[in-house]
């Protein structure tokens, strides 16, 4: 009978493992559909110069939320995953959301008193100061909502992330659909829907959190977060201009036109994240520091990577072969280069996903200036090669620049956190499953001369599975072998409780 429970509460384990993983991948899936669902909308309510409007003042709250908001969530999953005791988390808690209200507030603030010069800086003009204004209090409102959705991924609340991501992205396309479509508002209407759901949405959240924790605040520790922090603030700001620099190149050297058509094939890449690895991601950064410190458990960072990294592959490539029929069926003719550009700017998404899973040593060890160093570095990089590459081939040399300089930041990461910790990972897996979407990608190219593009999609989406397996990429038994470990490390993390 004990063999029996035994087995139950391993089996009980195990699903809740996995179901964690399922259910914040549905809660990613939620958040990305909220632009795809939208684009049908968009493409044919606003123009791809009126869309590069909306891209840039996106740009400009990004930065902002990276400059204000001094990065707080990650430090906040550290300090709160690493607390001893409830009075100890609450604390971390507190502290953090005081934080991030108090910078986001004075963010706003500074955005609206500027917001003249800023249209002159993004647009060329004074035109757009008032929807620099009103877009900006999404900084305040996303920043606030940060805390909390973190708070509930620590605790493994994998279902209310869920809900309140399925929430929000009602109210994102409840409200640009009243705003845009029946008001006709066009880029004013996206600015008000945006700022009424994400407030809605942080009050929602913020009120729910304080039923299951009280909020108390330090100074003290508010002080470590932000020191722990720091670094990464300069790696993140890097990290934007990487992400989000080559749109001022674009709109100087080309069009507002050109940045809605690159922003729209970008989509796509950030597709790749919310599909492909945000939800492993947010449950692994809060679990990674407690498989961290018990070395019994240290195997399983090669047997996770392996997998994850040939599933992510996977999904860069079903985004690859299928962006061009659904941008035939969803958007509007002018839009339909954008399919061009996705795969380059994949491939730079698989390499910022690999950064995020080998930087551990970097993080265990506290040794986050070498994060910040390398990335602002690779941003300059990247800021030279826009200015070379987008003159002389417009796009196409935004998406190369973009790639290559993930690349490189992925040589120098893994080379500076393995000499913290080694992971003991394997690359022959992910290296080989990126050689094998390269190539069907190229076959792509090739074969829609003689096929239709649906067919061609479903042919080469059913064939890389198939590679991989008679490749051995990943062996079979490396997969039971991976879940035997993660049962494993739940179940010490049970008995210790």
């Amino acid at each position: 009978m004990g063999e029996n429970a035994s087995s139950e509460t391993h089996g009980q384990l195990g699903k809740r493992f996995l179901s964690q993983t399922a259910i914040y991948g549905l809660a990613m899936v939620a958040r990305a559909l909220a632009g795809f669902a939208l684009l049908p909308i968009y493409t044919r309510y606003l123009a791809p110069s009126d869309y590069g409007v909306i891209e840039l003042l996106t740009m400009l709250v990004e930065f902002s939320a990276i400059f204000f908001g001094a990065r707080i969530g990650q430090s906040f999953l550290r300090y709160y995953g690493l607390a001893d005791s409830d009075d100890e988390r609450s604390r971390v808690l507190g502290s953090a959301y005081g934080m991030v209200a108090g910078t986001h507030l004075l963010g706003v603030l500074m955005l609206i008193v500027g917001a003249a010069l800023l249209s002159r800086v993004l647009f060329g003009s004074d035109d757009y100061s008032h929807l620099v204004a009103l877009f900006s209090l999404t900084l305040f409102f996303g920043g606030v909502l940060e805390i909390p959705l973190a708070f509930l991924r620590a605790e493994s609340k994998a279902y209310l992330v869920l809900g309140f991501s399925l929430w929000k992205l009602f109210l994102q396309i409840s409200l640009n659909l009243y705003f845009l479509v029946y008001l006709g508002l066009g880029v004013e209407g996206v600015a008000v829907a945006s700022v009424l759901a994400t407030f809605i949405s942080a009050l929602t959240v913020t009120l729910a959190v304080m039923r299951y924790r009280r909020f108390s605040f330090s100074w003290s520790l508010a002080k470590q977060l932000l020191t722990f922090s720091a670094p990464i603030i300069l790696a993140a700001l890097s990290m934007f201009v990487i992400t989000y620099g080559d749109r001022y190149f674009i709109r100087v050297n080309l069009n507002l036109e050109a940045v809605g058509i690159y922003a729209l094939a970008y989509k796509f890449g950030f597709m790749l994240f919310a599909l492909g690895w945000s939800p492993f991601l947010t449950m692994w950064d809060a679990e990674r520091y407690k498989i961290y410190r018990n070395s019994d458990h240290h195997p399983m960072f090669e047997k996770v990577f392996s997998l994850v990294s040939v599933l992510v592959m996977y999904v860069a490539l079903g985004i690859s072969v299928w962006v061009d029929p659904v941008l035939r069926v969803m958007s509007d003719p002018a839009y339909w280069g954008a399919a061009e550009l996705v795969p380059i700017i994949l491939m730079g998404y698989v390499f910022l996903a690999w950064t995020s899973f080998i930087n551990m040593g970097l993080f265990v060890k506290a040794k986050t200036h070498y994060f910040g160093s390398i990335t602002m570095v690779s941003a300059l990089f990247c800021l030279l090669a826009y200015a070379v590459l987008i003159p002389f081939f417009g796009l196409y040399g935004a998406a190369w620049a973009t790639t290559i300089t993930f690349f490189i930041r992925l040589l120098a990461i893994h080379w500076f956190s393995f000499k913290e910790f080694d992971m003991g990972l394997r690359w022959y897996p992910p290296v080989t499953a990126l050689i094998l979407a390269v190539v069907l990608v190229a076959l792509k190219f090739y074969l829609v001369q003689f096929w239709p593009p649906f067919a061609v999609a479903l042919a080469l989406s059913l064939m890389f599975p198939l590679l991989v397996v008679a490749l051995g990429v990943i062996p079979l038994s490396q997969i039971k072998d991976t879940f035997g470990l993660l049962l494993k490390v739940r179940q010490s993390k049970v008995d210790k409780v």
